[in-house]
């Protein structure tokens, strides 16, 4: 900024560039700063009384020889506090008091010199210590109207230079008559001492000096990074050695190849403490070793700019080309392993036994690479190792064909091109125990395995709805399935898996393997944790000790979860999986020897010092037992059934939405057509009779009977429990009727305290857009994972929408998040975007329909035929589900 000015007043011209950078925050102080600070202390000293302290005196205070009364010689001081401007670069510098007396018109001079402090010791005899001599002035004020009173000023700007560089805290100047023995130099002064200060603040080195993108600091020449970026960004924080955040400052960087510089290069114009970054284009660079520095430069007016020392100096090279993709082979022992992705392999026979590991060697295809990373396919995360050349034991996922893929990066971060390895597994062993649980009558359920281990029903019975199909529903008092003897061997390697729907917060066991006195493992929930657990009693004794595997999360009464528990004898390990999902708190140590359990497997019940104990109450589907320990991709392909094409998914509630009855509590509900929850209604239309809301859908060919929502916060529609475990895969759907897609609101969610485990609702965006979303709420944290679809204002307005919200379990995430997941949406079948959902929150209390958490949300239109099913509902499953969507959309459209 310039400053300038005079008597008349003050011009400044700040820096436009500051004004009108984005980075400036108004209020905006102008800097160079113009500072007045009044006289701490005064005093005269009077060679008359030589001895007389005159420390802050209440006298005129005077300079010269009076000849005319008291024919003595006075000298005055004035002392400032100048702790403030220490450190900063002055630009000019004023003393300014007020004369009242002069003893003639005739202009005299007045010399003004720095000093020692005063102090109340001031006197003739004991004056300051003269430091620094600053200058005089010849004026005459005071002696008639001719030179009236008047304000005058000393430049002291070498002074204040002085004392602002050596950081002195106090500055104290003495006035005395140049000619003290001219009596016509005699002149007096009020006390009113004024320091008037023009400065600007010192530049500092500046901070935060390194790369910025790619974000790798700032390095020296022997740990100098790799980049291979094609734009390299630089970035360093300009500094000021005061807070003076109105100053427009820059960072000027020095670029060096080698130890020669090839560019200067200015950055910004912004507040001090603000980040002024430079890009460059690394195809400009030639070379490979570079380095730059940085220092603050202050233009402070548009002739004048000082400049901080140079920050350290930041090292880098320059790698712009990519590895050569990778060579891998495979050993199966001593036998090589056929890549069956190998150019013009047209026959590649199954030779590797499932489960058994195979020894690959990764080798780089280029002398830089300095890591290697590698995946099988369908898997979220992928493994990275340091160096080139990497040897590593790897058990094939599945049965069947699996591509291991492969890439090298270099220092620089450069992928290769991707090699892939295909290996043929033989065929795993299958189950040993398979029991479906569809029979639905009878006394026993079958065994589709074989050889077949058939259990005997004592008191449970075979439910109609079940995860797919039927299943077994027990009632947590006494009853139990159990077969004639053991199933599986629990001294080696096994897994247990099912379907399972707890009903009561009781000790419930879903199978365990008997010994004579207690189990050799139990899968069941444990009330006393709230947790699903896995357990093996290391012996065959009473109150043996016990080894869990446990959930992280608690269960989810009335919704149908998948649990595994896996005993891995290789690894001497016990884990437990929820909805195909290892946990934490579920991969635990199991180092001791396993016994045998000698006596059946039993259902709904578990054998603890030879008694059969805590029953369990709600039902169970799909329980499976393997003679070996399933890896996480096989048993999350239990927990996500598919056929070749598709997912199975089958219905867990089924609104129709065309009537309501009155219970005889008086409550009117809506009923569920699969496991009877209904949905409980209040407060539509002005009667109490609910059963008025369900109106004739008006359209040709219309939908029949349909419920009418008026959008009003008194109509609500709930049913006090979850439908689904959130964290489980599972598709919701309704047909949907705005009736003013100009507000936003909820369709259907199923709701905890303070988040929504699932929600389906429209937003309008503008007056001609909106979107249909299904969202889900995350497990740490109240934020969304949010899948839209796009929908014109005017079209959703025109009919019905059939909109299906879908979370994919075990989706490939979209981003590098760690957990699979992933939330959809689709309206008539047309798919809206996917969206990584790793980790949703999965339960919730309440299901509720046509209101969201907070008022202003409420539904307004009609709605038909809402669902839920189990499993994530893909396109040919849509078209069979929901026969009603119109014939051209089903066959072409992608779900």
């Amino acid at each position: 900024m310039d400053l300038s000015g005079d008597s008349t007043g003050l011009t400044l011209v700040p820096n436009a560039g500051l004004l009108a950078a984005p980075s400036t925050v108004y209020p905006v102080v102008l800097d160079p700063v113009l500072t007045t600070v009044s006289r701490t202390a005064w005093a005269a000293v009077w060679q008359i009384y030589p001895t007389t302290s005159f420390y802050k005196t209440t006298h005129s205070l005077g300079v010269g020889n009076e000849d005319f009364e008291q024919h003595k010689i006075v000298r005055s001081y004035f002392q400032f506090d100048t702790r403030g401007f220490a450190g900063k670069r002055v630009l000019g510098a004023t003393l300014r008091t007020y004369e009242v007396h002069s003893a003639s018109c005739s202009a005299r001079s007045v010399s003004v010199s720095r000093t020692a402090p005063l102090s109340t010791a001031t006197t003739w005899n004991n004056q300051p210590a003269y430091q620094l001599e600053v200058g005089s002035q010849s004026f005459a004020h005071g002696y008639n109207t001719s030179c009236p009173d008047a304000y005058v000023e000393f430049p002291v700007t070498n002074s204040m230079v002085d004392t602002a560089t050596k950081g002195y805290g106090t500055s104290t100047f003495r006035l005395r008559a140049t000619d003290e023995t001219d009596e016509i130099a005699w002149k007096q002064f009020n006390s009113t001492g004024q320091l008037e200060v023009n400065y600007v603040s010192q530049p500092a080195v500046p901070t935060n000096v390194g790369l910025l993108d790619p974000n790798l600091g700032c390095d020296g020449a022997a740990t100098a990074p790799t980049v291979g970026a094609r734009i390299i960004k630089l970035t360093a924080v300009p500094r000021l050695t005061a807070n003076d955040t109105g100053a427009g400052v820059q960072v000027e960087y020095e670029l060096y190849k080698d130890n020669t510089l090839i560019r200067t290069t200015r950055m910004g114009l912004g507040p001090p403490g603000v980040a002024s970054p430079v890009s460059m284009d690394s195809r400009n660079l030639d070379g490979t070793n570079f380095h730059f520095r940085a220092r603050t430069y202050y233009p402070y007016s548009s002739t004048g700019a000082l400049t901080s020392a140079y920050s350290a100096s930041c090292y880098f090279k320059v790698d712009l080309l990519a590895p050569q993709k990778p060579a891998v082979g495979a050993m199966d022992g001593t036998e090589k392993v056929q890549d069956c992705a190998e150019k013009g392999t047209t026959v590649c026979e199954p030779k590797v036994a499932y489960g058994k590991a195979i020894t690959f060697t990764i080798k780089p295809g280029s002398t830089d690479v300095v890591r290697e990373e590698y995946w099988w396919v369908g898997e979220v995360s992928r493994v990275s190792v340091s160096g080139a050349t990497v040897v590593r034991a790897l058990i094939p996922p599945q049965e069947g064909y699996n591509r291991l893929f492969v890439v090298s990066y270099d220092a620089a971060g450069h992928p290769s091109e991707t090699t892939e390895f295909k290996v043929n597994v033989l065929q795993a062993s299958p189950p040993v125990g398979n029991w479906s649980f569809d029979d639905g009558q009878g006394s026993v359920a079958a065994d589709a395995a074989t050889p077949a281990h058939p259990l005997t029903l004592s008191g449970a019975t075979f439910g109609s709805t079940g995860r797919s199909g039927g299943s077994l529903t027990l009632d947590g008092v006494d009853d139990s399935a159990q077969s004639s003897g053991p199933v599986v061997d629990t001294s080696n390697s096994f897994t247990v898996s099912a379907w399972v729907r707890l009903t009561a917060k009781k000790e419930a066991v879903v199978a365990a393997a008997s010994g004579a006195v207690g189990s050799a493992f139990e899968l069941y929930y444990s009330a006393s944790l709230d947790r699903w657990v896995f357990l093996r009693m290391k012996t065959d004794v009473a109150a043996p000790a016990i080894v869990q595997a446990k959930s992280d999360q608690p269960a989810v009464l009335d919704a149908w979860t998948h649990i595994a528990g896996v005993f891995d004898e290789g690894q001497g390990k016990i884990q437990i999986y929820v909805n195909g999902k290892l946990q934490t708190a579920g991969n635990v140590n199991f180092p001791d020897s396993a016994w045998k359990a000698t006596g059946p497997l039993s259902i709904g019940q578990g054998k603890f010092n030879s008694a059969y104990t805590n029953r369990f109450a709600g039902s169970i589907d799909s329980l499976q037992i393997w003679q070996r320990g399933l890896n996480a991709q096989a048993v999350g392909a239990a927990a996500n059934p598919r056929t070749a094409d598709e997912s199975i998914v089958s219905l867990v509630a089924h609104w129709p939405l065309d009537n309501a009855t009155q219970g005889t509590d008086g409550a009117w509900r809506t009923p569920d057509t699969v496991s009877g929850a209904d949905l409980t209604m209040s407060g539509f239309g002005s009667v109490g009779d609910q059963s008025t809301a369900f109106v004739d859908d008006g359209e040709e060919p219309g939908r029949g009977r349909v419920l009418a929502f008026a959008g009003s916060a008194s109509e609500s529609m709930v049913l006090s429990r979850p439908v689904v475990d959130g964290d489980a895969s599972f598709s919701v759907g309704a047909w949907v009727k705005l009736g003013d897609p100009t507000k936003r609101v909820v369709i259907a969610r199923q709701s905890g305290p303070d988040r929504d485990a699932w929600r389906l609702e429209w937003q309008p965006l503008d007056a001609a857009i909106g979107q249909w979303v299904f969202a889900r709420a995350r497990a740490n944290s109240t934020e969304e994972d949010i899948s839209v679809y796009r929908d014109d204002i005017g079209d959703a307005a025109g009919g019905w929408r059939l909109l299906i919200g879908r979370y994919d379990a075990q989706g490939e995430a979209v981003t590098n998040q760690t957990d699979p997941g992933v939330v959809s949406v689709t309206v008539n079948k047309a798919p809206g975007d996917r969206v990584s959902a790793g980790s949703p929150f999965r339960s919730g209390d309440t299901t509720a329909v046509g209101k969201g958490r907070a008022s202003g949300a409420e539904f307004a239109g009609q709605l038909d035929d809402l669902r839920v099913y189990l499993g994530y509902i893909e396109g040919p499953a849509i078209c069979r589900e929901y026969p009603d969507l119109d014939p051209q959309t089903c066959p072409n459209a992608e779900g």
